[in-house]
């Protein structure tokens, strides 16, 4: 008699066989780490996929394999995603690997607004195009909340935190006191805070800033609710309000929120607590809904607009018994170049695995390059391009910001790319901030920092008390990390 087949083996083959289908390698060569993703097919799980490791594959092979090998109703798979550039991405991979269609790919905030809608139709408008009529009308409610709040006293405390003195820089102070005051307000949103869930003591806790802006809150949430106009934040407020309030009545709304049994959360290091709240509420509303992350600790960039990393360092904070999964090798960049990055988290002290290079990559290569961001332009353009390989087809400068020292980024890129091209070079040049640079790829990446790793903005003393120094620094260590590991064959890291 013939012993039963192992359920967890057949699992497992199964996943192996679409996986490498997917990704056109041999069964062998399949990872364990990403079987083991593959099959966690009960209950919650996070995955943390450093840089390279192909997190995006890893959604588009699991979408398959519970369509196509478990036989899950793509309709009942929600793939959640931050921004739509994400989401277009996931569904374009989704339709490539041949996956039934029906999943259901959706930015955090167009699902918000499509839950409003089924509730309340036209009466709640979510507004998301800043140039639009409403759009600008928002923006002055929030101009008039802040104005209702700052006076004298307030800047006074900005000088003090700048250590200058307002009086003799009242433009200057007043400018950057405002702009820490709206940084301050969107942080505090994002981390949940407003009309529903008022921040209690605010100023004890975390200094006139946070007071200040809590104040700047309320205004601006009154403001919105009388226009019955919903923003970004205030309608994943809304759609989570409506769920629970579902719950709480026994009376049910059809919506995008019913019928689901598998969510899925794209750059799961990104959450706060309105879109925990909302995704919480979903899981109310269908009983037994798998939750699973994929994310990145190393690239946690958004703190500084409220992203909460305490749903990824302590998971169980929003998913219920997770199972902890990686899936660490990085298949773009070459072995120096991942040893780099790590090197950048471990100098910053931030914990974690680290990232395991793969052998098929080779070893790349990191140099250093050394130019003054005070030299002239077309010395720098020229140092610059020697810099460069023109060997490579697609070739970077990453900077922290949009200038380096006093030359655009652009305008550099633009200089080093015709000299290039002077030489024969028939390649592409691409500038871009270490921010936008997240997800993309490149040959070679020439990373100019003229000190701005960390960047030391003028508001930055003010808005100490509400973002810690170790919060601010991990995560302009995360921005170097970043920028560096676009690079798949050669990294110049280059002190200007």
């Amino acid at each position: 008699m013939n012993k039963p087949a192992d359920p967890n083996q057949v699992a497992l083959a199964r996943a192996r066989e679409v996986a490498a289908r997917i990704l056109g390698i041999k069964k062998t060569k399949v990872e364990d780490d990403l079987l083991a993703f593959l099959t966690a097919t009960n209950g919650d799980a996070l995955l943390r996929a450093r840089a390279g490791s192909g997190k995006t594959t890893a959604l588009t092979i699991k979408a398959a394999y519970l369509t196509q090998e478990l036989g899950v109703d793509p309709e009942r798979i929600m793939m959640l995603t931050f921004n739509n550039a994400a989401a277009r991405s996931l569904e374009s991979r989704i339709a490539a690997a041949s996956v039934p269609s029906g999943i259901r790919v959706r930015t955090f905030h167009a699902l918000g607004q499509r839950i409003v809608r089924a509730h309340f139709g036209g009466a709640r408008r979510a507004v998301f195009d800043e140039k639009s009529e409403e759009g600008e009308a928002i923006a002055l409610m929030m101009q008039e909340a802040i104005d209702e709040v700052v006076n004298e006293r307030f800047y006074h405390f900005c000088a003090s935190r700048m250590r200058t003195r307002y009086d003799k820089r009242v433009e200057y102070v007043e400018s950057i006191g405002r702009e820490a005051l709206m940084s301050a307000v969107g942080f505090l949103r994002a981390r949940g805070y407003g009309l529903q869930n008022r921040l209690e003591k605010a100023w004890d806790t975390h200094g006139p800033i946070a007071g200040n802006a809590m104040k700047v809150i309320l205004g601006y949430e009154k403001r919105l609710k009388e226009a019955r106009l919903l923003d970004g934040v205030s309608v994943l407020q809304a759609a989570a309000w409506t769920l629970e309030r579902e719950i709480e009545t026994g009376q049910m709304k059809p919506s995008e929120a019913h019928d689901v049994d598998y969510i899925f959360i794209d750059e799961f290091q990104d959450v706060s607590l309105p879109y925990m709240r909302l995704v919480g509420a979903i899981r109310d509303i269908n009983g037994m809904v798998n939750i699973q992350g994929v994310g990145d600790d190393f690239q946690s960039i958004n703190g500084f607009a409220g992203a909460d990393l305490v749903y990824f360092d302590k998971p169980d904070t929003a998913l219920e018994e997770p199972q902890l999964l990686d899936l660490l090798r990085n298949r773009r960049s070459g072995s120096k170049i991942v040893e780099w990055g790590n090197q950048v988290m471990a100098d910053a002290g931030v914990d974690g695995a680290p990232a395991i290079a793969d052998p098929a990559n080779g070893s790349g290569e990191v140099r250093t390059g050394r130019v003054s961001a005070e030299r002239d332009f077309t010395f720098i353009a020229g140092k610059l391009a020697e810099m460069a390989d023109t060997r490579y087809e697609r070739i970077a400068l990453i900077a922290r910001k949009w200038k380096v020292g006093p030359h655009a980024l652009s305008r550099l890129a633009k200089a080093v790319d015709a000299n290039l091209k002077a030489k024969g070079w028939t390649g592409n040049m691409t500038a871009i901030s270490a921010h936008g640079s997240k997800g993309l790829e490149y040959d070679q990446v020439l990373l100019l920092d003229d000190g701005s790793f960390p960047m030391q903005h003028p508001s930055r003393p003010i808005l100490r008390d509400l973002i810690s120094d170790e919060e601010y620094l991990r995560e302009e260590a995360c921005l170097k990390h970043v920028a560096g590991t676009r690079a798949r064959q050669s990294l110049v890291v280059v002190s200007m």
